[in-house]
């Protein structure tokens, strides 16, 4: 369940509040757990390595893989 908070203002601006952000990169959630972040960062992993898989399936030489790896 949300709790009622009071408004934050910041130089007479009204801030508004969300269930998570990123924020330098960083995925930032109301509970501060690091579950958010963590799945991001599986799910980016999981898409390069996929990825690299299709290629390195299609016999490119290492040069080229090295390349797409970094």
């Amino acid at each position: 369940a949300r709790q009622n908070h009071s408004l934050l203002a910041i130089n007479d601006s009204s801030v508004e509040i969300v269930k998570n952000i990123k924020f330098l990169g960083v995925h930032l959630a109301e509970n501060l757990t690091w579950t958010l972040n963590t799945s991001s960062i599986t799910n980016r992993t999981q898409q390069c390595l996929y990825f690299l898989q299709k290629l390195r399936e299609a016999h490119l030489p290492s040069p080229i893989l090295t390349t797409f790896y970094r």
